[in-house]
């Protein structure tokens, strides 16, 4: 076994992909790889060599689900998933850390790299066990995202009439939904991003509590770092009808104005 410090693990993983011959799975709760060059690239090698490539995952960005289906990755979907590993037919790397570029860069991860077949055999029969199978549902919703995207867009416009709701073909966007922040909307994700360069951390901190104390879906923060400068908030609405998009924007739009700063900087 061989412990992989932080910023090590992505190129780890990379190694792995590199190495695989027959199959590589990924097993982890959330995908941002779009701009991972080397990932990318290791993947395509290997769907080039015929490799099987699967992703396990709880949720995934449209951009990410584009890239991936374009390689030709089976994708399944895995309701609560926590678990985080990374596989091909004779190695596996365990980690704390999602298959996200920004973790490999900033966070403090770590990762355990098993070789030897009776480890790898155990945690592959956890795999079969808790991961695949009947927990994974395959997903295919390429088609019908459009669709559900712009009946999301009516069905919110209809219900908030004060405010200009925009449509992209991954995304919709307002700058009034909520009255201090800049929203994204997903069909599993509601994005808030906070329009003042560099907040302060004491304005993060109030404005993660008032999210918190608002909604009972799960919120993560990313804050600003030396590459972008703003603080986003994304809630996960992963099997949320239409009608709780609703509910949780109004409850949303009760944050108080008085904590958007007179002159944001966009």
């Amino acid at each position: 076994m061989e412990i992989i410090s932080p910023n090590s693990i992505g190129n780890q993983i990379a190694g792995l992909i590199a190495r695989s011959n027959e199959k590589f799975y990924a097993v982890t709760a959330w995908i941002d790889l779009s701009n991972w060059i080397n990932i990318i690239r290791e993947l395509k090698l290997a769907r080039d060599r015929g490799v099987i490539i699967k992703f396990y995952f709880r949720d995934i960005k449209e951009q990410d689900f584009h890239i991936l289906l374009k390689l030709g990755i089976e994708l399944y979907q895995v309701k609560r998933l926590h678990t985080k590993f990374y596989l091909n037919e004779k190695e596996i790397i365990v980690s704390s850390m999602n298959f996200i570029e920004a973790s490999d860069l900033y966070s403090i991860d770590i990762g355990l790299h098993y070789k030897d077949s009776d480890t790898y055999n155990k945690f592959y029969h956890y795999f079969l066990k808790y991961i695949n199978g009947q927990n994974s549902d395959y997903i295919d919703f390429l088609v019908d995202h459009k669709n559900s995207l712009k009946d999301l867009q009516n069905y919110l416009s209809d219900r908030f009439t004060d405010s200009t709701i925009n449509s992209t073909e991954t995304y919709l966007f307002s700058k009034d939904l909520i009255p201090i922040f800049h929203v994204f909307i997903m069909p599993n994700e509601i994005s808030l991003k906070f329009p003042a360069k560099n907040p302060s951390q004491d304005k993060i901190i109030e404005l993660t509590n008032k999210l918190k104390s608002l909604i009972k879906n799960e919120i993560r923060t990313k804050e600003q770092s030396e590459e972008y400068n703003y603080c986003t908030w994304d809630i996960n609405t992963m099997g949320n009808s239409t009608t709780d998009f609703v509910n949780i924007i109004s409850h949303l739009r009760h944050i108080n104005s008085s904590s958007l700063p007179s002159h944001p900087t966009l």
